[in-house]
């Protein structure tokens, strides 16, 4: 929009990108409550995926359970069919690997336990150069206000993962934290507004 300052961070760039698809798939005003649980429901199932090192889904058996049709009505997922021997079933992937990195980063940054899904998320999607995108992703959404703990975090990671690449590992952390202390203050607000709704409550129980 004129006026309107551009992205000066990873994390504020791919929230006017969801905030987009969101705009492009309402139809009543009111659709900001569901918008934020569809966007939950999305990040668990990119998450589920980031931590089996998956990024296919199949539509009937793991999307619909978790999402229904409220998440998928968003555009943020698109569908193929797969024929083999056993028949032909309905897949879906994240339309941009960087699409489901952001949404789990959502999901995990309105965890009511952020410290416990921090570290299950380090012992299972890990810390790395393919990972840098996630992490990053979380410290935003996180903002300057919640994300020294995660940083203590990656920072004991980092200590006992054995890189011996000392400068790639400064420079992860200091873009982490970038990402997080250049955050606009209203943006981060708006995003953990809904943290401890009832919506985030039915959607964050389930660990899998």
């Amino acid at each position: 929009k004129d006026g309107q300052p551009l992205p000066t961070t990873l994390t504020e760039l791919y929230k006017l990108i969801m905030q987009n698809f969101v705009s492009r798939a309402a139809h009543k005003s009111e659709a900001e409550e569901s918008d934020h649980r569809a966007l939950l429901q999305l990040g668990k199932l990119a998450l589920r995926g980031l931590k089996q090192g998956r990024f296919v889904f199949d539509l009937e058996k793991e999307v619909q359970p978790v999402c229904g049709d409220e998440a998928t009505r968003l555009g943020l997922l698109q569908e193929f069919r797969t024929s083999s021997v056993r028949g032909t079933w309905r897949e879906v992937q994240f339309c941009h690997l960087t699409y489901q990195e952001y949404l789990a980063a959502y999901f995990v940054s309105h965890a009511a336990d952020a410290v416990e899904e921090f570290g299950s998320c380090l012992s299972t999607v890990g810390v790395g150069e393919e990972t840098d995108p996630f992490w990053r992703f979380v410290a935003g959404l996180l903002g300057p206000r919640r994300v020294s703990t995660l940083m203590e975090f990656l920072k004991r990671a980092q200590q006992t993962d054995g890189d011996a690449n000392s400068f790639r590992q400064y420079m992860f952390m200091m873009s982490c934290f970038a990402e997080a202390m250049q955050q606009d203050t209203d943006l981060v607000e708006a995003s953990n507004m809904h943290t401890d709704s009832e919506d985030a409550e039915e959607v964050l129980p389930d660990k899998k």
